[in-house]
């Protein structure tokens, strides 16, 4: 009998110290942290939420991938002023994290990302995470939980799972975390590039989406029946310009009072060499009319250059974006999926 009770008291202590050193483990792991900031944020406990996230750290490395973004396209631009904007912009970047930080801190401590000013909530890069910043319900915008976690050495990575619901498509914050020992905290967002090339494509598909129909609208009102591009050049050579000529038709039985189009011209090999943007107005209906469009060369932008030494000859590829009719009404192809909500 007693060693039968030895034995029970044997089996308890080492299910009892097994679940000990399960719940220390537990306690140690990445999937605790992210736990327990998750529980920290909805209880507004702003201390808690820093053991396990490191805010100075994460809005700083968000900041400086933002700024990363822009600088990468400043370069890509021959404009001799792109350089000085972002000399300007590193300039600022020491403010914008620190707004970032705060505003990130204030919304654990609040639930909101508002700013204290109009324009802090303007220059506040941690904005562009509001529509996820609460949990996505009824399919809209918000984050959906994590979907993984991996775990090497001391690093380890959490895939947060955030919804659009404008984008109508989900996407995975990859939030990088650091063992500190006693606990795991998060350092930073690792794909934040990743994401706006992700978000960048969804939108532009979404757009296409939304304006495939419209274009098809478009198309029934306006007819292009010749469309061309040529240049001109002033007497020292100094002014040139970009001209478009075109011969288009109202096959539409409304007056239009404005319309919108824009004329992609492409070399012999595909490749797109430039765009001229061009208004319309006043054209009765089943009116035909051929004019003239132009457009000023700054000789110190590469992109205008090619549009200038290619469009004679090039392939013009017109679209109409929108039409105004006298009758008050319009059809505008689609600028922004965030329309959609707001609508």
């Amino acid at each position: 009998m007693k060693s039968q009770t030895l034995a029970s008291l044997l089996i308890i202590f080492a299910i009892g110290a097994a679940g000990a050193v399960g719940y220390v483990a537990w306690t140690r792991s990445p999937s605790y942290a992210l736990h327990e900031a998750g529980a920290a944020f909805r209880q507004h406990d702003l201390a808690t939420f820093q053991r396990y996230v490191d805010t100075e750290r994460v809005t700083g490395r968000f900041v400086d991938d933002m700024f990363s973004s822009f600088t990468d396209e400043a370069k890509k631009d021959s404009n001799p002023f792109s350089g000085l904007a972002v000399g300007m912009f590193m300039m600022m970047r020491p403010q914008v994290a620190k707004l970032a930080q705060e505003s990130f801190e204030r919304a654990v401590e609040s639930g909101t990302l508002d700013a204290e000013t109009k324009e802090d909530q303007k220059a506040n890069p941690a904005k562009v995470a509001e529509p996820y910043w609460t949990p996505a319900v009824e399919n809209r915008s918000g984050y959906r939980g994590i979907s993984y976690v991996k775990k090497q050495g001391k690093i380890a990575v959490a895939g947060l799972e955030i919804f659009d619901s404008d984008l109508r498509k989900s996407f995975i914050a990859e939030l990088k975390l650091r063992d500190l020992g006693d606990h795991w905290q998060v350092a930073e967002i690792a794909n934040v590039k990743d994401l706006q090339r992700q978000f960048q494509k969804a939108t532009q598909d979404r757009l296409d989406q939304l304006n495939t129909p419209i274009r098809a609208q478009l198309a029934s009102i306006i007819r292009f029946d010749s469309v061309s591009g040529s240049t001109s050049t002033g007497e020292y050579g100094f002014e040139r310009k970009c001209v478009l000529s075109a011969s288009i038709k109202n096959i539409s039985s409304r007056a239009i009072r404005e319309f919108r189009f824009a004329v992609k011209f492409v070399d012999s090999g595909g490749e797109e060499i430039g765009v001229m943007r061009c208004v319309g107005s006043g054209w009765p209906a089943g009116s035909l009319f051929s004019l003239s469009w132009t457009r000023d060369i700054n000789q110190f932008d590469a992109a205008d250059m090619k549009l200038f030494n290619g469009i004679t000859g090039a392939r013009a590829v017109p679209e109409v974006t929108g039409v105004s009719f006298e009758d008050g009404t319009a059809i505008e192809q689609r600028t922004s999926v965030r329309a959609l909500s707001s609508g």
